[in-house]
């Protein structure tokens, strides 16, 4: 439900007669564990700070705060400044409280944290800088980054890309600054020369998120990557509207209930952001984006 919401915030959309949209707010609060956190199937699971991450995202888009959410996510940073994916906690869920993050870093996990936290703290503090410089640390001589739940560099790789791309400097940070423009270059090459033949990035979700990520710095990738793979989501898309799920994920392979809707959201982001900038290239042709 907090991608939902991510995708449909970006889209900028009128929220008149879009009853569906209180009610995925509602369902959100109403899955919240007492301590702020979510988990993957609330209502009433264990904490997982990834689903805190994505649901604070997607709450914002919104114009909806979660300031519950937001101290526990500060809280249970590690302290190297990562952040890792199931917390220990007391109690039965909702009714619980997460003590301590368990210290296994996440690169994807991390990526989403930070930006729960940088949307809701422009004034950048400390704590936000150490994540970023975490993460930073993490890229590979070949411009990937590591994926905790994920199978390949692709997802953590357009990710970063995605968060790198939103941030703002000033003249105190200027160190940092210059480590980012070198790390968002390295990913950048990364990405481009991982596009397979078909024009796609493996899975649909991989490609949707390439595409998404990259349309960031549409200005800085040739324009024909990005229409190969606009033009491989659409030929993977079935006559029913959806795509093939894209079950890459470590540990949640079998979860057939969540992973057609999570592809088709990551796909309809790409789309979007395509349809943005260049609506004269495909928008007549393709009338349902």
């Amino acid at each position: 439900m907090g991608w939902a919401l991510c995708i449909y915030g970006e889209s900028k959309q009128g929220q008149n007669d879009k009853s569906w949209l209180n009610h995925a707010v509602n369902w959100l609060k109403q899955g919240q564990n007492g301590d702020g956190s979510y988990g993957s199937t609330p209502p009433f699971t264990h904490p997982d700070l990834d689903d805190t991450a994505v649901a604070l995202i997607g709450l914002h888009q919104v114009g909806q705060e979660n300031p519950l959410s937001l101290k526990l996510l500060k809280n249970l940073q590690n302290t190297d400044g990562s952040w890792g994916t199931f917390p220990s906690f007391q109690g039965r869920p909702p009714q619980i409280s997460s003590d301590f993050p368990v210290y296994i870093p996440s690169v994807d996990v991390s990526i989403h944290a930070l930006e729960a936290l940088w949307q809701r703290s422009r004034s950048q503090e400390a704590r936000i800088w150490q994540g970023l410089n975490w993460i930073l640390a993490q890229q590979d001589d070949q411009g990937a980054f590591p994926a905790s739940w994920y199978e390949g560099p692709i997802y953590s790789t357009a990710q970063a890309l995605e968060l790198l791309s939103k941030w703002k400097f000033s003249w105190e940070r200027w160190k940092s600054a210059h480590q980012i423009f070198k790390v968002r270059k390295k990913s950048l090459e990364f990405l481009i020369q991982a596009q397979n033949k078909d024009g796609g990035w493996g899975s649909v979700v991989e490609t949707g998120l390439a595409v998404s990520g990259l349309m960031r710095y549409a200005g800085a990738v040739p324009k024909d990557v990005l229409d190969r793979g606009i033009n491989n989501l659409l030929i993977t898309q079935k006559n029913n509207g959806s795509f093939e799920p894209s079950y890459r994920a470590i540990y949640a392979k079998g979860w057939n209930y969540e992973e057609p809707i999570t592809t088709a959201l990551t796909a309809i982001r790409a789309f979007q952001r395509y349809n943005q900038i260049y609506r004269a290239s495909y928008g007549k042709s393709r009338k349902s984006f």
